[in-house]
């Protein structure tokens, strides 16, 4: 369907102005009749049809090409190519039967899909489909991992009527699995846990897959062979912070002070802030190349993106102070920020009944969360960060940034707190327009 509309809409619209042009222009002293004048529009549409469809099916073989390169990099010299491997790579991927590629990896891929479209919330996903395919593809792999692992903890909600100990137990020796995945998905001989090879292939761990087979689901083991094809592309510190958030969670812990938030934070936000970095900057249009991880500029980066990553966070705690305490029996919210701390607490964990501490109050500690927020991005900087980026991947970047953000601002607009907070669908795509086509970065207040 995609196709057909990609050759029909140019094809109406060449078509509409070689009618009017002939019909209005110099040609117009030629024609003698209606006969004529139509043969000579037949001939022109003809033509636009054979053109537009011509490039239509070359961005098809081009797309086909690059999807097989980034699907499959093990099958390729994906690293740092020149021109001319370029070329004869993406001309070996053309010529490459669909039929003949392993079919396991293609239906991993899929299964990450699937979960990034119905788990992904706010502008995530919308800015996904702006970035390039290959920086896509590793984001939705990465993403379906950290989100069925997620849901690993955010099933076990310790609350005797619907969770039994017994339950909790497996979940708890689920986690350890997931921690022992890590480690071996990421366990190389290099102590540089970035492309560093001429063959990707050597790269990707070898797992033993039936000693998971008991603990996860079929689509459980599919994500997680989709992340060992691109493991070679992180490091493992991210991953394993990402594990402790989950013990944080399991453990109920609340964070007594904004410090602790913050370490809540970085296990969660900061951890994920700092796997986009190493894909923006270990895969680039045409296969990978070795993340500058010691680099000077690549550390500051990683420290902005982190920063970035919290506030993220932190404004995604505000919206769902609600929605944490009733269906997942937790609170977030600094005991620093509680006026009655004892009785809040036990509204928000015990009796699960949130509105009873009062709408004027649940407003004041989102705009609590998103002040503080606020302060750490100007603090940081964050604007920097648009500027520093990769080109192919800036703007994409900022419309996700600014897409959240909104949730903020649309929070400190409400007189009280709601459930119902978020940025509407049109309001997203307009955003998202905006940031890509009509945004100056120069012109944002960079200090570069």
């Amino acid at each position: 369907m995609l196709v057909l509309l990609s050759i029909l809409i140019p094809f109406s619209y060449l078509s509409t102005i070689a009618y009017l042009s002939t019909k209005t222009g110099n040609l117009q002293r030629e024609i003698y009749s209606g006969e004529k004048l139509l043969n000579i529009t037949s001939e022109q549409i003809l033509f636009d049809a054979l053109y537009v469809k011509l490039v239509v099916l070359c961005c098809c073989a081009f797309d086909k090409s690059v999807g097989v390169w980034d699907t499959f990099p093990e099958f390729f010299d994906s690293e740092n190519p020149t021109i001319f491997k370029i070329y004869k790579i993406l001309i070996h991927c053309f010529v490459i039967s669909e039929c003949d590629l392993p079919q396991q990896a293609i239906e991993d891929l899929c299964c990450c899909q699937k979960v990034f479209e119905n788990n992904s919330r706010g502008g995530f996903y919308l800015s996904s489909l702006c970035f390039p395919y290959g920086v896509r593809h590793v984001k939705t792999v990465v993403y379906a991992f950290l989100s069925i692992s997620d849901d690993i903890v955010d099933t076990c909600v310790k609350n005797g009527k619907y969770v039994d100990e017994d339950k909790l137990i497996k979940r708890l020796n689920k986690l350890n699995s997931i921690k022992r995945f890590i480690k071996e998905v990421f366990e190389r001989p290099s102590s540089i846990a970035i492309v560093d090879s001429k063959n990707v292939n050597d790269l990707i761990p070898e797992i033993n897959w039936s000693s998971y087979e008991n603990e996860f689901t079929m689509d459980e083991i599919s994500i997680y062979r989709a992340l060992q094809r691109v493991s070679f592309c992180f490091h493992p510190k991210p991953f394993e912070e990402f594990a402790s958030g989950f013990e944080w969670d399991l453990n109920e812990r609340v964070p007594e002070s904004t410090q602790e938030l913050l370490e809540y934070a970085n296990y969660v936000a900061a951890s994920v802030g700092e796997i986009c970095a190493d894909i923006f900057y270990s895969k680039v249009v045409f296969g990978y190349r070795k993340s500058p991880i010691n680099d000077k500029f690549f550390q500051e980066i990683i420290e902005k993106i982190r920063t970035c990553g919290n506030v993220l966070q932190l404004v995604n705690i505000a919206r769902d102070i609600v929605v944490d305490s009733e269906n997942l029996n937790r609170c977030y919210i600094p005991i620093e920020f509680l006026k009655n701390p004892c009785e809040e607490l036990n509204l928000l964990l015990v009796k699960q009944d949130p509105w009873a501490i009062g709408e004027e109050k649940l407003l004041k500690y989102a705009l609590k969360l998103i002040d503080f927020a606020d302060s750490m991005y100007e603090e940081m900087d964050c604007h920097d960060l648009f500027y520093m980026l990769p080109n192919e991947v800036r703007f994409p970047t900022y419309a996700l940034v600014t897409i959240y953000r909104q949730i903020g601002e649309s929070i400190k607009r409400k007189n009280r707190y709601t459930t119902t907070t978020k940025v509407g669908k049109w309001t997203k795509w307009w955003t998202l327009v905006k940031c890509m086509y009509f945004t100056n970065l120069s012109s944002l207040p960079f200090k570069v």
